[in-house]
């Protein structure tokens, strides 16, 4: 394996042409038959059309109080990324609606409902602090999963893993963006606990919903291999609980996070695979 080296990579605003199967094509379990992998990310991909604007809404709405240049050239980008990332997501995601789950779609309303109310509402501290806290675990998330060459199996649909490849590559690229806005906003290490916790949880329990119900409809209709066993539920919640651990603690900083030459190698081939790249 590699050698991580603690350096930065660009945030890098890339626009994609990806390429999608086809419905005929597109098979849950798109993740080497794995169940637990597949649905924990076909979840995720349903979650991110309403939570990336949500953040894009929520850091745009605090640049008033940024001042520092560097960060506000960091949150445009950040920004950038992110609306690309849920249009991607919402290409992807028709081919999971045309499978037609009963009860997917509420669950998708209520999750845009909440971030709805949330923005009109609710304090911009919590809205920031909701931004830092769910990016700070798809950070980690991010490095385990690329890290893992889980995504570059044979048994794995390779258009599908495309998308979060380049998605994962750039949540590491703007891995610091929203926790210097509210270090340097805010710097309330307590409150900034209270909202990774609820920020992330926020987003596991959605996952989870769309897990259990898309497993249980297609067990019923093609079998037990779509099935998600308890003990691998468990082991998914139990991961993503050892990830939630490591941004509660005091010292915590994506700064610190070291990189892989391999993470470094697919950031350069998404931008020369990118239809044009904003550095």
């Amino acid at each position: 394996m590699s050698e991580a080296q603690q350096i930065d990579l660009p945030i890098t605003v890339r626009r994609m042409e990806l390429e999608f199967p086809t419905s005929e094509q597109f098979d849950p379990l798109w993740a080497a038959s794995n169940p637990t992998v597949s649905y924990f990310t076909l979840g995720l991909s349903l979650y991110l059309p309403y939570l990336e604007p949500y953040i894009i809404k929520a850091l745009r709405s605090a640049t008033h109080l940024v001042k520092d240049d560097d960060v506000l050239e960091k949150i445009d980008k950040f920004c950038r990324q992110e609306a690309q990332h849920y249009k991607q997501h919402e290409k992807f995601n028709v081919l999971i609606h045309k499978r037609d789950y009963p009860g997917l779609t509420e669950i998708e309303a209520q999750c845009k409902a909440e971030f709805d109310e949330w923005l009109d509402n609710k304090p911009m501290k919590y809205n920031v602090g909701f931004v830092e806290g769910f990016e700070s675990y798809t950070t980690q998330g991010a490095v385990a999963a690329l890290n893992s060459g889980a995504l570059n199996s044979q048994n794995v649909d390779q258009k599908v893993a495309d998308l979060f490849r380049w998605h994962l590559t750039e949540e590491i690229e703007h891995r610091t963006v929203a926790f210097d806005v509210y270090e340097h906003i805010y710097g309330d290490y307590g409150y900034r606990v209270k909202m990774c916790w609820i920020a992330q949880w926020h987003v596991l329990r959605f996952i989870m919903r769309c897990m259990n119900l898309m497993s249980r409809v297609d067990t019923l209709r093609y079998g037990p291999q779509y099935k998600v066993p308890v003990y691998m539920k468990s082991g998914a919640v139990a991961a993503a609980l050892y990830q939630f651990a490591v941004t509660y603690m005091p010292n915590y900083s994506p700064h610190k996070l070291k990189i892989s030459p391999a993470i470094h190698k697919l950031a350069e081939r998404y931008s020369e695979k990118a239809i044009s790249t904003q550095v």
